[in-house]
This record gives C-alpha cells, structure tokens and sequence, in this order.
C-alpha cells in the first residue's frame, strides 16, 4: 500500500472517530434507579395530605390543597405547583401570581432563570417567555381554584414527570421505573407517606350563619391531623346538605 493510500485512511479514520462524539453526547442521559436520584427529587403521593419527600427529605407542605384527577389527567393547584417548583435547589424561587381582578389568568415567574410562564383557564395555550406552547389539557377552576395540568406546568417550569404506582416523582433526572433498586425504594416511600387518617366531621356542632327562604347555611368544623378545618354547607327543607366552596385560601 503506497503512503498517499496510508495518510488516507488515517485522516478517514479519524474523522469517523472525531464525527461520533458529538453524536453519542447528544444522546440523552440513561434513566437511573430511584435510589440514585432520591435526593434530587420532589415526590408526593396522588392521594396528597401535606407530606411529600423533597430532596430525600420527608417535609410537610402546609395548606388545604387538594390533586384532582380528570379524564386520565391531573391537576394540581397553582400555589402547590408553584411550592413544588421551588424547592429545587438549583432553580431558585418561582413566583405565583393570581390576581382577583383577573381570576382566569396565572403566572409564574423565575427572576433568576429570566422565565414566565403564562396560564389561562380553559385555554390549551401557555406562553412560555411569550412563545406559544400547546397543552393536551387546560387549566380549570374546580371548587373556585384553579388548577392546573400537571405534566405541562413541570415541562414547562423545566421538570421531568413520572407516575409510579400512586407516586408523582418530577425532576432533572429521568426514573428507572422497573430496577429493582427503584421498587424498593417506591414501597418504602410509599408506606411512610400513605394518609392513614380519617376525617371526623362533628355533626352536632353546627354553626347557623342565615337563612334565605327554605334554605339554611351553617358551618361544621372537620377535624384533621393538621387541625381544625371549618366548611361552609347549605340545606334546603327536604333535601339533603350540600357543601358550598368559596374561592381563596382557608384563613
């Protein structure tokens, strides 16, 4: 073989070697075994009751909110969305904002990052730093409070979703779902978060507040491990009590 032919082949070789770096680090990081990125996560049960493991760390989130599932999809409030997307250490703080005067529109914002994310009930567009991005699922307003889909709101704040046999895990990392290291994991985390409490509702304590025609209102305290909850009801003579929710937050 002459030396042109030789020099050929090398600078050939070389460039095939050289051509295949950037191509394998495109690739997307390998999914990993929960037990290698529980410390980096946010995870909550779907039958949420203030306890969530954050970080690797089990922590109380306080509020009165609730994950509602629609139509294979859920929906969570947009101060929880909001709480929850702030807790990873390496995004900072995002901002909630919901105005009286404009009850449908929600934004969340990011300083540090330079993002805002822009929500409309019953819209399936969010604006993503004002660039339109299409949602399967619209934010609605349930109970009086809007809440938002899930999936779209983490992709949007950045976060990867996945559902684990009753868990929501979101983060950076992409979950092994079926090593066996994960599963171990998923059932620990799982017994320490199930809500074993039962809400007692006092039905001799009723606190009357008006009445308007046949119809009565009146309050019944509900008794929970995280205190006291006050609910608002309404009766009509010869029907059965419904309970009435009002927009806002529990004082």
């Amino acid at each position: 073989m002459s030396t042109k032919i030789k020099l050929t082949s090398l600078l050939l070789s070389a460039a095939l070697v050289c051509g295949a770096v950037p191509a394998f680090a495109a690739e997307k990081a390998a999914p990993k075994p929960l037990s290698q990125t529980f410390d980096q996560m946010v995870i909550i049960p779907y039958d949420y009751h203030g306890k969530a493991f954050i970080n690797g760390e089990k922590t109380d989130l306080y509020g009165d909110y609730d994950i509602v599932q629609r139509s294979g999809r859920v929906l969570v409030p947009i101060r929880l969305m909001g709480t929850l997307a702030s807790q990873f250490r390496s995004q900072g703080e995002w901002q909630t904002i919901w105005e009286a005067k404009k009850p449908d529109d929600v934004t969340f914002v990011n300083y540090g990052l330079k993002k805002t994310i822009k929500f409309k009930v019953n819209s399936t567009t969010m604006l993503v730093n004002n660039e339109s991005k299409k949602m399967d699922v619209a934010p609605q307003k349930i109970g009086g409070r809007v809440v938002l889909p899930l999936r779209s709101a983490a992709e949007a704040l950045g976060k990867n979703i996945q559902w684990l046999d009753g868990l929501i895990v979101m983060g950076d990392e992409v979950v092994d779902e079926k090593s066996s290291e994960t599963l171990a994991v998923k059932n620990r985390i799982l017994t320490q978060l199930k809500d074993t409490r039962k809400p007692v509702v006092d039905e001799k304590r009723l606190t009357p507040i008006t009445k308007f025609g046949d119809t009565i209102y009146y309050t019944k305290p509900i008794y929970q491990s995280s205190g006291i909850l006050e609910r608002l009801y309404r009766k009509t003579d010869g029907k059965k009590e419904i309970l009435v929710d009002i927009p806002g937050e529990p004082c």
